[in-house]
């Protein structure tokens, strides 16, 4: 289901799953879907062998991290035809990894928003997009094309209707690319408390239910005004809980300090909504796992099973995140994160062997 309305409405943030559908919501997907990539096996391998061979601003890891997501989309939920892409694309070597993990029978929009030559709209220099080396990218590393990617250069501002009048570029962005909803989308634009608070709104009116949004430099001390955008968006669109007025919460709280269930998550999200319309027409995304400078969010009503699923980052007893209620918090809600595990800033360039063997499934 695509969360958006017509253009410049806003969104009533209580319009989420009920807590029988938190609980029901994945043994009702009747059509699962092999995990099957449009991608040949040897354009995936060989993006993922090569990867240290180009200048990266992001850690290797968060390639599987992104598999898994994509594994879970695919097989879990009723999702093959979101569009897939990236808000500041710089080189386009994250984003080329993006148009990889797209589904060989759906109808994926592959898109891209970046100011490219417009160096004038990049008002904190936090980017150095070329839409040459953009587009060499995507060709190289994930065989796209210029006829297959929808492209906006400009201001990310211009599609939000609460910050810009630029009406044929929300068309594009609602209407074109968006017709079915988003489904993975990177936000890497730039990095200013309103640019990312702006994109995050942007993005989460159309993101279909279950989908994944990333946002960059979450950890970055030389661009704070990520961490404050993404912290006015979170304010705005859930509500802070108070363990003293709820027994159960209190109780389950106690009892779950370590490992998510189902039941914890959805109580969670249940007390954390809040009531009324976004001041900018944003709905609610739930964050669900902070990992290697990235914060990753989804829908409130599929929150609860992202995290019982992220546990496979544990996989093999290495300890790469962990979970505390108490501590790994963000936007009022228990995460996933890698700030409380030994293996924070170990980097991992290895491709595991299980993974290997996936991939080759994957893409055969």
């Amino acid at each position: 289901m695509v969360r958006g309305t017509k253009i410049g409405s806003d969104h009533n943030l209580t319009s989420h799953s009920t807590r029988k559908d938190c609980y029901s919501i994945l043994s009702s997907n009747k059509q699962l879907r092999e995990f099957k990539l449009f991608v040949s096996n040897q354009l995936f391998t060989r993006y993922l062998t090569d990867f240290h061979k180009t200048q990266s601003w992001f850690a290797f890891d968060t390639l599987f991290v992104l598999w898994l997501i994509a594994e879970f989309q695919y097989t879990h939920l009723p999702i093959v035809n979101g569009a897939i892409g990236e808000i500041g694309v710089h080189r386009g070597k994250f984003t080329s990894y993006l148009y990889l993990l797209r589904h060989r029978s759906g109808n994926q929009t592959l898109f891209a928003v970046d100011v490219f030559a417009k160096k004038s709209l990049n008002i904190d220099q936090s980017g150095n997009g070329d839409r040459n080396e953009f587009l060499k990218a995507i060709k190289t590393y994930a065989n796209v094309s210029v006829d297959e990617v929808d492209i906006y250069e400009g201001n990310s501002l211009d599609l939000n209707s609460a910050y810009s009048n630029n009406t044929s570029a929300q068309y594009w962005w609602q209407k074109k690319v968006g017709k079915n909803g988003f489904q993975i989308v990177s936000i890497d634009g730039g990095h200013t408390t309103l640019l990312t608070y702006a994109d995050l709104c942007s993005v989460s009116r159309f993101l279909v239910d279950g989908g994944i949004v990333i946002v960059d430099d979450i950890d970055n001390p030389g661009w704070l005004g990520v961490r404050d955008g993404v912290g006015r968006f979170l304010s705005e669109t859930s509500s802070l809980f108070n363990i003293n007025d709820d027994s159960i919460l209190f109780n389950m709280l106690k009892r779950h300090t370590f490992a998510p269930t189902l039941e914890f998550s959805c109580r969670i999200v249940e007390v954390t909504s809040k009531a009324g319309q976004s001041e900018h027409g944003c709905s609610r995304l739930v964050p669900i796992l902070h990992y290697a400078n990235k914060l990753y969010l989804t829908t409130s009503n599929y929150y609860p099973h992202y995290m019982n699923f992220l546990a496979k980052l544990n996989a093999n007893g290495v300890n790469v995140v962990t979970y505390d209620a108490l501590k790994s918090v963000a936007g009022n809600v228990p995460i996933w994160s890698d700030s409380q595990s030994n293996q924070r800033g170990i980097p991992n360039n290895n491709i595991r062997p299980t993974w290997l063997a996936e991939i080759t499934r994957a893409t055969g």
